[in-house]
């Protein structure tokens, strides 16, 4: 088996003012590629390098500020996108969109495209998470977001699958993209004004897990420490 290297452009961009908040979200268990979003790296082939890769970098930037290393072997489920990146950009999860990508294309049904956009959906739990972890580490910046990083990673993807055509946003052909958590409706009914509504609407059918209500619901009141999903905690 090779030896897992570290990537020098990587380890020349993580920021060395920032090196105590970044291990801080390491250690509440922040998946590295959630760290570069918190670092403000915006170079999409980095996203896509392999895990293994990210994080054998991330650990000589640690022993390089006299850190110590968080385990990565063991670790869970990324507490801030609930492994929406590892199902998208990890190797596994990456085959996978090809193939299905591939497999139902267009042009496999008899039609040709050109271009084509994405729609991508999240779990509201996400945004409820980057919220709280930003308050327990004290945090000011809003961190790149997820979805747009996604974008950039994905579109040269798709676009070979779909026999190099363009990503366009106008595009008539669109791929949508669900990922999704069985704890983000749980943790969404923790927001007081998401509550508040379901119960005020019994009978209608809403959608708990909506990433505009979950997100409005975050401008309205401010998630205190006190009051973190308990599937955070």
């Amino acid at each position: 088996m090779a030896d897992v290297t570290v990537n020098a452009t990587l380890l020349g961009l993580l920021p060395a003012a920032s090196f105590e908040k970044l291990h801080a979200l390491k250690g509440l268990g922040v998946c590295i590629r959630c760290i570069l979003r918190y670092a403000a790296i915006s170079d999409h082939e980095l996203y896509s390098l392999d895990t293994a890769v990210l994080n054998h970098t991330w650990d000589a930037f640690v022993a390089a500020h006299g850190g110590s290393a968080v385990p990565t072997g063991s670790a869970g489920v990324c507490t801030c996108c609930l492994d929406v990146f590892e199902g998208a950009l990890g190797a596994a999860g990456r085959a996978d969109l090809i193939a299905k990508s591939k497999d139902r294309s267009v042009s496999r049904r008899g039609y040709a495209t050109s271009t084509f956009m994405i729609a991508i959906q999240i779990p509201s739990a996400t945004l409820i998470r980057q919220h709280a972890l930003n308050h327990v580490v004290q945090i000011k910046t809003v961190p790149i977001d997820l979805k747009e990083v996604l974008k950039w990673c994905l579109t040269p993807l798709l676009a070979a699958a779909l026999n190099h055509a363009a990503y366009v946003a106008t595009s008539d052909i669109s791929i949508h993209l669900h990922f999704h958590h069985e704890l983000s409706e749980q943790e969404a009914m923790q927001l007081p004004t998401i509550r508040d509504t379901i119960v005020q609407n019994k009978k209608r059918k809403l959608d708990i897990d909506a990433f505009g209500a979950v997100t409005r619901a975050l401008q309205t009141a401010l998630l205190h420490a006190s009051n973190l999903p308990s599937t955070l905690t």
